[in-house]
């Protein structure tokens, strides 16, 4: 069984997408794949650059209002089509943990809310090109009206007692598992930086 803040979709000792680098993002020279710092990484072999291959990082939400959780069902466009997540997505550079939150949430279920909590920290192994550190959060709707928008093409509020939608990621259910079990308990925002 895996620890609680590593959700793994196939095996990430695999060789990583990052030994196919073929040439350098710096100067443009052929790489090769060499030993550095204990793993195989793409080098220049002009410039000497080497190549790290870092995780994502993203933020999900858990929005509870009345009982329920607020959870969307990926559109057929979407790799996970037809399954269900928590609002959720990559932190844009520039902004914060807390800004991806509150914009992924109402881009994706057209709620606007106020991020309360941080709930759990976890990482993702996606696949062997993604990685992902995801930051959840507890969040109160502050406004908006729920609908569906961006990669959901569905929204819904599902009671916290379950049953849950057919996930795409194993780690939604779990997390709000854990939020029921802490029952509002966890990290603390401070509200002068939860502020819309």
């Amino acid at each position: 069984m895996q620890p609680m803040q590593v959700f793994s979709y196939y095996d990430p000792r695999e060789p990583s997408g990052t030994q196919n680098l073929r040439y350098c993002s710096h100067c443009g020279a052929a790489c090769h794949v060499r030993a550095v710092g204990g793993r195989r990484r793409p080098v220049c072999g002009a410039c000497g650059f080497v190549h790290y291959k870092n995780p994502a990082a993203g933020v999900a939400t858990v929005v509870v209002q009345e009982g329920r959780v607020v959870f969307g069902r990926y559109g057929p466009a979407t790799r996970w089509a037809g399954k269900w997540s928590l609002p959720a997505g990559f932190i844009e550079y520039g902004e914060s943990f807390l800004e991806a939150a509150i914009r992924e949430t109402r881009e994706e279920t057209g709620l606007e809310i106020e991020p309360s909590g941080i709930l759990n920290v976890a990482s993702n192994f996606w696949a062997p090109h993604l990685h992902t550190l995801v930051v959840t959060l507890t969040g109160r709707v502050v406004g908006g009206s729920l609908m569906a928008g961006d990669d959901f093409d569905a929204v819904a509020w599902v009671p916290l007692a379950g049953p849950f939608p057919e996930p795409a990621c194993w780690y939604d259910a779990k997390v709000v598992e854990l939020s029921q079990a802490l029952q509002g308990h966890c990290l603390p925002i401070d509200p002068r930086f939860a502020a819309r």
